[in-house]
């Protein structure tokens, strides 16, 4: 099954790597694409894939660390003090090992912690939504989660063909039954667009969603996405860097903190977390 996995997420990225752009990147986000791109051709099974992008040096997807027993166990104190009653979901499986510690409950990483702050805060201001759009997505672990807590919701996913193919090889490794499809399909559970793409997301979606990707844009690239989420979705969820210039009007804030606690930590402080809502 692993190899078929890597096999079908090769398919889809050789079909649409070479599609041109709509905006430029930053000079990191090209160094990456193509670091990205000279490491596909070489996986040979999901786990490989998998582990690479989970390894910050290698990716730029997430902080992932080494697990710590004491600090993830504060974490875990500290999301119960924040959202209490809220069920607090376990790491993947398929996640390098060395970053999770169980606990006697759950498998838990510090990223577990980071992707619960979108998940939590974002459902609690716009209840059960039912289409969702992340804008960059890294390796798919948010909409791992979002799977978890509502598995009947239709999640896109946009960003560029490389980290697409990580985030289609993590997610179908997790969920081997749930539909997925590159590009457009109105049936499919995830929905893979890259950028080049992107004018296919139009659409009226609950929740749109940038999880420190608005702060790795360049303007002409935000400027462009602010426009769309504004057009083509009833919410916002942002969590990026406070110096990060978003354009508010037309925006009612629904929610607004400065330097969660739970994203504190194993990051510094500098962030803000936004829940827009589209105004009349």
């Amino acid at each position: 099954m692993s190899d078929e996995i890597i096999a079908l997420a090769k398919q889809h990225y050789e079909a649409v790597r070479d599609l041109l752009l709509p905006v430029e990147l930053t000079p990191e986000w090209q160094k990456h694409r193509i670091v990205a791109a000279e490491a596909i051709p070489f996986f040979s099974t999901a786990q490989e894939a998998i582990y690479w992008a989970q390894t910050p040096s290698n990716a730029w997807f997430d902080h992932r660390v080494n697990a710590n027993r004491e600090l993830l166990a504060d974490k875990k104190k500290q999301f119960q003090a924040c959202f209490p009653g809220i069920w607090l979901r376990g790491e993947s499986s398929w996640s390098r090992p060395e970053t999770v510690w169980n606990d006697g409950e759950l498998f838990l990483s510090n990223m577990t912690f980071w992707h619960h702050q979108a998940l939590v805060v974002a459902t609690i201001k716009v209840p059960r939504p039912k289409r969702i759009l992340e804008i960059g997505v890294g390796y798919g672990g948010l909409a791992y989660l979002f799977q978890l807590a509502q598995p009947d919701c239709r999640y896109v996913l946009c960003d560029t063909p490389e980290t697409l193919f990580f985030a289609e090889v993590f997610l179908r490794s997790n969920f081997p039954r749930t539909s997925c499809a590159w590009g457009w399909a109105d049936s499919a559970h995830f929905v893979f667009l890259p950028l080049s793409l992107r004018g296919l997301a139009a659409a009226d979606y609950d929740l749109i969603i940038a999880q420190g990707s608005f702060q790795e844009m360049t303007p002409e690239a935000l400027a462009w996405w602010m426009g769309f989420c504004q057009r083509n979705s009833q919410h916002l969820y942002s969590l990026n860097y406070i110096t990060t210039p978003l354009p508010l009007e037309g925006w009612e804030i629904v929610h607004d903190e400065a330097d969660p606690p739970l994203v504190l930590g194993d990051t510094g402080p500098g962030w803000r977390e936004l829940v827009l809502r589209r105004e009349p």
